[in-house]
């Protein structure tokens, strides 16, 4: 599977915002990034554990240095097609901040 953000930015990749790690995705699942530390944005995580993990997302549970435990996505994009839905979740999430249900 051909990850549409492979040369644009890794999630591990090195230079502005990226994680204290480095390197690429992980080839068996993500079980190499328990441990790893990661700029999101101007938050500061460490994944603790996998959640769930599907064909085109992965979901981890990390810990902010705050010691805020937060769920993190990382999700493949194939195309621009996909990239439109994934924007659309990320607006969706954002609309949700804050909301009772």
């Amino acid at each position: 599977m051909k990850k549409f953000f492979d040369s644009r930015r890794e999630f591990a990749s090195s230079g502005p915002g990226s994680g204290a790690g480095g390197g690429g995705a992980c080839s068996g699942g993500g079980g190499s990034f328990i441990g790893r530390m990661f700029s999101i944005g101007r938050y500061q995580v460490t994944v603790e554990e996998i959640i769930a993990e599907g064909g085109f997302a992965i979901v981890f549970l990390v810990r902010t240095h705050q010691g805020q435990r937060c769920a993190l996505k990382r999700m493949y994009v194939n195309n621009e097609h996909d990239l439109q839905i994934c924007k659309l979740e990320i607006q969706i999430m954002r609309d949700l901040v804050g909301k009772k249900t």
